[in-house]
């Protein structure tokens, strides 16, 4: 079973250090940005629904699966 999902909230990807350097990978920066703070309490999926989040579908699932490839228990 994946670990991350489109469910998975941002604070919990925030709060574990493995998945911060993927994260940063694919979109550096992002984990410094102070906007990053208002959407803490966002599933991932409600995060790529915002235009400015810039997370399409096809952006969101390289994210999972790179997470779920990458971040071990």
């Amino acid at each position: 079973m994946a670990k991350f999902t489109p469910q998975s909230l941002v604070e919990d990807i925030l709060n574990n250090p493995e998945a911060v350097k993927v994260v940063e990978s694919l979109v550096p920066g992002v984990s410094k940005n102070p906007m990053i703070k208002m959407v803490k309490k966002f599933t991932l999926e409600k995060l790529s629904s915002l235009p400015q989040a810039n997370l399409p579908k096809e952006k969101l699932d390289r994210l999972l699966q790179e997470l779920n490839d990458k971040v071990k228990d």
